[in-house]
């Protein structure tokens, strides 16, 4: 009898054993399961996050390309509305909103014009005109260099705008524009010079105006000159 006794008190702490074992194995089964499920939604959102990102970041790319392109695309404009086709040289429209923006400021104002252009294109044609056209602009072009502004206003007239420049200065670059023209080489037999006018703002002048008739007296008289009104 006692035998059975232990024997059953024996039997039960073993299934007080097993059971209290196999509840520390289920309660971390279920707790390795719920870290594995904690894991699995970090890795989820840990993509998502990703795919927010990739998918934010095309989105600007895209946006910073079209406004670059806009950009570009305006700036193109501006660049066409403002120049002469020809000559790459600033247009008249563009001369007549930067004359407007100086004309009561302190400046000169330098008109050229190619000596016996109709000559030229009447005798080599309008091909060659053109090409009169481009080189001329072109040395005036180096000649100011990224300081001053050249406008082509008419058919062979081109002006020049001087804002801040001594007298000296401006007359000086003038007489540098009209050496280089004469120097040109040509293909040609052809001899191309230029004249021109140049006048200083002061009270109630109108440089623009009497610039040109500085142009028509150099062209009336000896042509290859520029005459200006500077008193130094």
């Amino acid at each position: 009898m006692n035998n059975t006794i232990e024997f059953y008190n024996l039997n039960k702490r073993y299934n007080a054993v097993r059971d209290e074992r196999q509840s520390a194995s289920y309660h971390l089964l279920i707790s390795n399961k719920l870290k594995q499920s904690e894991n699995s939604h970090l890795n989820e959102d840990h993509q998502q996050s990703l795919l927010f990102l990739k998918i934010a970041f095309v989105i600007l790319l895209v946006i910073s390309s079209l406004l670059l392109m806009m950009i570009v695309k305006i700036k193109y404009l501006n660049i066409e509305t403002y120049t002469d086709p020809l000559t790459r040289s600033l247009n008249r429209r563009k001369f007549m909103i930067d004359y407007e923006g100086i004309a009561q400021k302190d400046h000169a104002f330098l008109i050229l014009d190619i000596d016996g252009f109709k000559a030229i294109n009447d005798s080599f044609g309008h091909e060659v005109g053109d090409e009169v056209l481009e080189k001329v602009a072109s040395e005036i072009a180096l000649i100011l260099g990224n300081h001053h502004k050249c406008y082509r206003i008419g058919g062979e007239e081109f002006v020049v705008l001087f804002t801040l420049v001594e007298p000296l200065d401006c007359i000086e670059l003038a007489e540098d524009i009209r050496r280089s023209v004469e120097s040109l080489p040509w293909n040609h037999d052809l001899k191309v010079t230029i004249s021109g006018g140049l006048s200083f703002s002061g009270k109630e002048k109108n440089t623009y105006k009497l610039a040109d008739e500085l142009l028509y007296n150099a062209k009336r008289t000896s042509k290859n000159v520029i005459l200006n009104d500077s008193i130094y």
